[in-house]
């Protein structure tokens, strides 16, 4: 949106007004026609977000003649000066064109709100607006259920991993008894050592 003579212009009618103007030059003579230009102001992008901590660029374009004084300042009229946080500058399109770029360093908190480019010559003066807005950045944090979550599930594997070595072990000594390899005596013998320390590993898992 652009404002011109205090009347605010759509992009389309902000490009008809350059096309008129262009029109005008080339028929009544550009030296006398971009000596009496009323600024005119377009802002590219009237809603930008960034997130805190990064830097950003806001931009306004400006058509004036004569040459106009350019500037920005926070909604509240406070005037904006080149420091470490603030850095404006401008990039010339034609003799009566200018690009005006604000760069505001580390946002935070305080930095959010509107912010306005602001162009004046001797015909008159002209500006656009900008809000500046938080974008907060998309992340996963783990949450402490999810951590027990995870530690269940160990505990479960080992504890079944364990439950199966056991009645495997179990069956290893019955088949050899059937079978006539062993009084019962010795496979309990044989068996106890080994049930013993699953039944240990099995505690001390649960625990």
């Amino acid at each position: 949106m652009a404002r011109f003579w205090n009347k605010h212009l759509t992009t389309a009618e902000f490009r008809r007004e350059v096309a008129k103007r262009g029109v005008l030059c080339k028929y009544a003579g550009c030296r006398n026609t971009l000596s009496h230009i009323h600024p005119l102001v377009q802002v590219p992008n009237q809603l930008v977000g960034a997130p805190t901590g990064t830097d950003v660029t806001l931009q306004c374009h400006v058509e004036a003649s004569p040459k106009a004084i350019n500037y920005w300042t926070r909604e509240n009229g406070e005037m904006i000066i080149s420091n470490d946080k603030y850095h404006m500058s401008e990039i010339n399109s034609s003799a009566y064109s200018v690009q005006m770029r604000l760069v505001i360093r580390n946002i935070q908190g305080t930095d959010l709100g509107g912010y306005k480019c602001i162009s004046k010559n001797s015909i008159g003066d002209a500006e656009g607006n900008i809000r500046l807005y938080e974008m907060e950045l998309p992340y996963r944090k783990n949450r402490p259920d999810d951590d027990h979550d995870s530690n269940m599930e160990e505990t479960n594997d080992v504890r079944s991993s364990l439950q199966n070595s056991l009645r495997e072990g179990g069956r290893t000594e019955d088949a050899g008894f059937l079978g006539g390899g062993g009084p019962p005596a010795a496979a309990a013998t044989r068996a106890t050592p080994y049930a013993i320390f699953l039944i240990s590993a099995l505690v001390y898992a649960t625990g």
